[in-house]
């Protein structure tokens, strides 16, 4: 009896680029990626249709000619979890959470 694997490494799947975005046209952090090969998440709740709605998206590449790409995603919530996540080599978005309500 033996264990068999296969590794599999499909380097089109992999995500290489992460931008957060608002999903209000005249918001500071509105980002229109799909002309630059950008696809979009979004959350039914987090779309800004009434004032107090949070305006939140997520666009993401996948670019297989990229040598790098992303593996974990973390939050941090206080300042001891960002000097740990720096630590561990994991690289801070320029966008806090906060600015999309």
């Amino acid at each position: 009896v033996v264990i068999w694997f296969r590794l599999l490494c499909e380097r089109s799947e992999f995500m290489t680029d992460l931008v957060l975005g608002s999903t209000r046209p005249k918001h500071e952090h509105f980002f229109m990626g799909d002309k630059d090969g950008y696809k979009i998440i979004t959350h039914q709740e987090m779309r800004g249709l009434t004032a107090s709605d949070p305006t939140f998206c997520i666009w993401f590449k996948k670019d297989a000619a990229k040598t790098r790409h992303i593996c974990d995603i973390r939050i941090s919530y206080t300042a001891d979890d960002r000097k740990n996540l720096k630590n561990k080599n994991y690289e801070m978005l320029p966008q806090c959470l906060s600015k999309f309500g």
